[in-house]
């Protein structure tokens, strides 16, 4: 089942191009997406030898350091497939994106949720947002530029290990631990080459220590937050999560409303990456991704789905201050690079009723039957008890089948209140919205 999007984001017809579609955070914007009736997707990457994407074509795009030659390519995208939002997916198109943003809607009309430049590249250069985390008194990862003169004469003193990469980056490429006396001559006399480069200090911490606090801003003012931990990485100092749960970590919410407070120009979405320290337990910021992050699938899993909110962003539609996630999922990645998510527990108290969780299903391409929502994706629950709040009893309709019960159940655990208030006060009534109607009531609240 495809759900009709058009109550929510006020348009029946709705063609969005996502970039860099062969890396997880843009396969995993259209595994968000591709769920919605009306919804339109164009995919596009740079690579010669990606033709598909989860059942869609992919489109080739130059690499946009060739500037020329990727703006024609992109007005000819545009122009053919009638594009109305962008949402690209990889830093240096988003660098494009927001330097073009403005140009490209007038000439265009097409929506690009992206902070401009030059207050995007300021904010994701790694030497710009240590100083701003030293500014507000963050736990920050003591960090050098390379460019500066006496960068070589501080890079003695320095203790071991230390990190080198580039001051924009993702996926941990470039990325190179200096352990040992050989090593850094080596990087000493190397240093003169590198151009935008930074080392920071090293952070202990193994698989389970990266921590990521997600949030989508409209002009500075917050309307989805979430919180993610890293179970496993690519590698052992980090990098792209293969294994992630949602988190509630008092601090890193802490640590990301005072970020978010010095970000009252940023529009769209903001992830900020922490490490916690194995020696004193403290987050210190590293790094700060424009983007939809690798593994987002989790979020949009657990009900809080970004590529969708940042669509509902273009098109400035009104959106509640989205916060409430499902914090039982667990997301692994498959050796095709597949994100699947599955319930970690058996049973939850949810507001003092239980709650039993027996089974989850992935979505993809070849199961479309099991494609619910952008609020409760792939869950199935059972109620083990009446579920009861303000006198009133809800039994899910027998007629129902598995699916809906689902969803209806993953529903009212993110939305009880906002659905028991709906019903009747009879304690034999019967909920008898449809999922659609469940759906537009939830985002429309």
């Amino acid at each position: 089942m495809l759900f009709d999007s058009k109550n929510v984001l006020g348009v029946s017809e709705l063609n969005v191009l996502v970039t860099a579609v062969g890396a997880p955070p843009g396969k995993n914007s259209v595994r968000a997406l591709m769920k919605f009736a009306g919804i339109k997707l164009i995919l596009a990457d740079a690579s010669e030898n990606l033709h598909e994407v989860l059942g869609f074509p992919v489109v080739k795009l130059p690499f946009c350091s060739d500037k020329a030659a990727y703006n024609k390519a992109l007005t000819e995208l545009i122009k053919t497939h009638n594009i109305a939002v962008i949402l690209p997916c990889i830093e240096e198109e988003i660098l494009y994106f927001s330097e073009h943003r403005l140009e490209l809607e007038q000439r265009l009309g097409v929506k690009i949720p992206l902070t401009d430049a030059p207050k995007l590249a300021q904010t994701i250069d790694k030497y710009q947002l240590y100083l701003l985390a030293k500014q507000l008194n963050i736990p920050l990862i003591e960090t050098l530029d390379l460019n500066l003169p006496t960068a070589h004469d501080s890079l003695m003193q320095w203790p071991l290990p230390f990190v080198v990469k580039p001051r924009f980056g993702h996926g941990a490429r470039d990325v190179k631990i200096i352990r040992t006396a050989a090593e850094l001559k080596q990087l000493a006399l190397a240093i003169t080459l590198k151009t935008d480069w930074v080392a920071q200090q090293y952070i202990p911490g193994g698989d389970g220590s990266n921590y990521m606090y997600s949030v989508v801003l409209n002009n500075g003012e917050a309307v989805a937050r979430f919180q993610s931990r890293s179970v496993k990485t690519l590698y052992e100092f980090g990098g792209p999560a293969t294994a992630g749960e949602p988190t509630a970590e008092h601090e890193l919410s802490a640590l990301g409303l005072k970020l978010e407070a010095a970000l009252p120009y940023w529009h769209g979405v903001a992830n900020l990456e922490f490490k916690r320290s194995d020696t004193d337990g403290k987050f210190y910021l590293m790094d700060l991704n424009p983007r939809v992050w690798g593994y987002s699938s989790l979020a949009d899993d657990a009900g809080m789905p970004f590529p969708f909110i940042q669509l509902m962003l273009s098109l400035n539609r009104p959106i509640k201050n989205v916060q409430q996630f499902l914090p039982w999922i667990l997301m692994t990645r498959t050796e095709n690079g597949d994100d699947i998510s599955v319930v970690k527990n058996t049973a939850h108290q949810v507001n003092g009723h239980q709650v039993a969780l027996v089974e989850a299903r992935v979505m993809t391409a070849d199961q479309p039957d099991h494609m619910l929502s952008a609020a409760a994706d792939l869950v199935w629950c059972n109620i083990a008890e009446p579920f009861k709040q303000n006198d009133t009893l809800f039994v899910p309709d027998q007629a129902l089948t598995d699916i809906e019960k689902a969803y209806l159940s993953m529903i009212i655990l993110r939305a009880d209140n906002y659905m028991f208030a709906k019903q009747n006060a009879d304690a034999k009534h019967r909920l008898a919205m449809t999922r659609q109607q469940i759906f537009d009531s939830y985002w429309n609240s």
